[in-house]
């Protein structure tokens, strides 16, 4: 009879999954993105938040500033605004971008960034509830802190020899202040410790199974014990329906 493997088996034998879009050398819709309210988004204007929830449209709404998440999959992209669609182009390639939409542009001794904005995304999920999958995109103001925890997960599954998925983190909101305006960011996530418990671990591999084999904009509109066999295959560039602000911060 073969004997199940321990968690910390299962873990080491799992070892670096989830990280198969990261590229060391990088630096400096209908889906569910986690974003941070800001004191104009419609949900604090209309009363129901206050700024710096950590909040995701109709699914997730903390009134915490402050989450516990499991990542499972880092991606890369970038994303335009079509004006003329009404949609997002977006793709985890550049040559599908012109060089004027990635170029940087300067007014005076101010640069101005690309239109195609960069972004660096994890789908993670709940450490407390593990039943759905979001993404937790860092760009514009919060890309310094996507940049920072893209390289402490990295670490850790290297230092701690699991996969993404073996540990949690903790994601909290802050404020900041240029000395005229306030805003709320992310601040850099950190390592909380590895999943302990094997019924949470199993899930959360589950998830990054589906994750790795279908369609990212299609799976994570799933949820747990749904099928996934009928996705179709990515195709790229990805058109998006409009179902977020293009300009928010996330």
């Amino acid at each position: 009879m073969t004997k199940e493997l321990s968690l910390e088996d299962m873990m080491k034998e799992d070892a670096g999954q989830g990280f198969e879009n990261y590229d060391p050398s990088e630096e400096g819709s209908g889906l569910r993105f986690v974003k941070l309210l800001q004191p104009l988004s419609p949900e604090v204007a209309d009363g129901d938040y206050k700024p710096g929830t950590i909040y995701s449209k109709g699914v997730l709404a903390l009134p915490e500033t402050e989450v516990d998440i499991i990542p499972l999959y880092y991606f890369r992209d970038w994303s335009v605004w079509n004006e003329e669609n009404k949609c997002v182009k977006r793709s985890q390639k550049k040559e599908y971008f012109t060089e004027a939409e990635l170029a940087w542009g300067k007014d005076g001794k101010k640069y101005i960034p690309p239109i195609a904005q960069e972004a660096l995304n994890f789908v993670i999920t709940l450490a407390a509830d593990p039943t759905l999958t979001y993404i937790l995109s860092f760009a514009k103001t919060n890309f310094e802190a996507g940049s920072k925890f893209r390289t402490l997960v990295a670490d850790k599954t290297s230092t701690e020899s699991i996969p993404m998925y073996g540990g949690i983190y903790t994601l909290k909101s802050q404020k900041t202040t240029d000395g005229k305006n306030s805003w709320w960011t992310f601040a850099s996530p950190k390592f909380k410790g590895k999943v302990t418990d094997i019924t949470q671990y199993k899930a959360v591999k589950g998830f990054y199974g589906e994750i790795f084999s279908m369609n990212l904009n299609k799976v994570l509109s799933i949820g747990v014990g749904e099928s996934a066999s009928k996705l179709e295959a990515p195709k790229q560039p990805i058109e998006v329906e409009a179902k977020i602000d293009p300009n928010a911060e996330y």
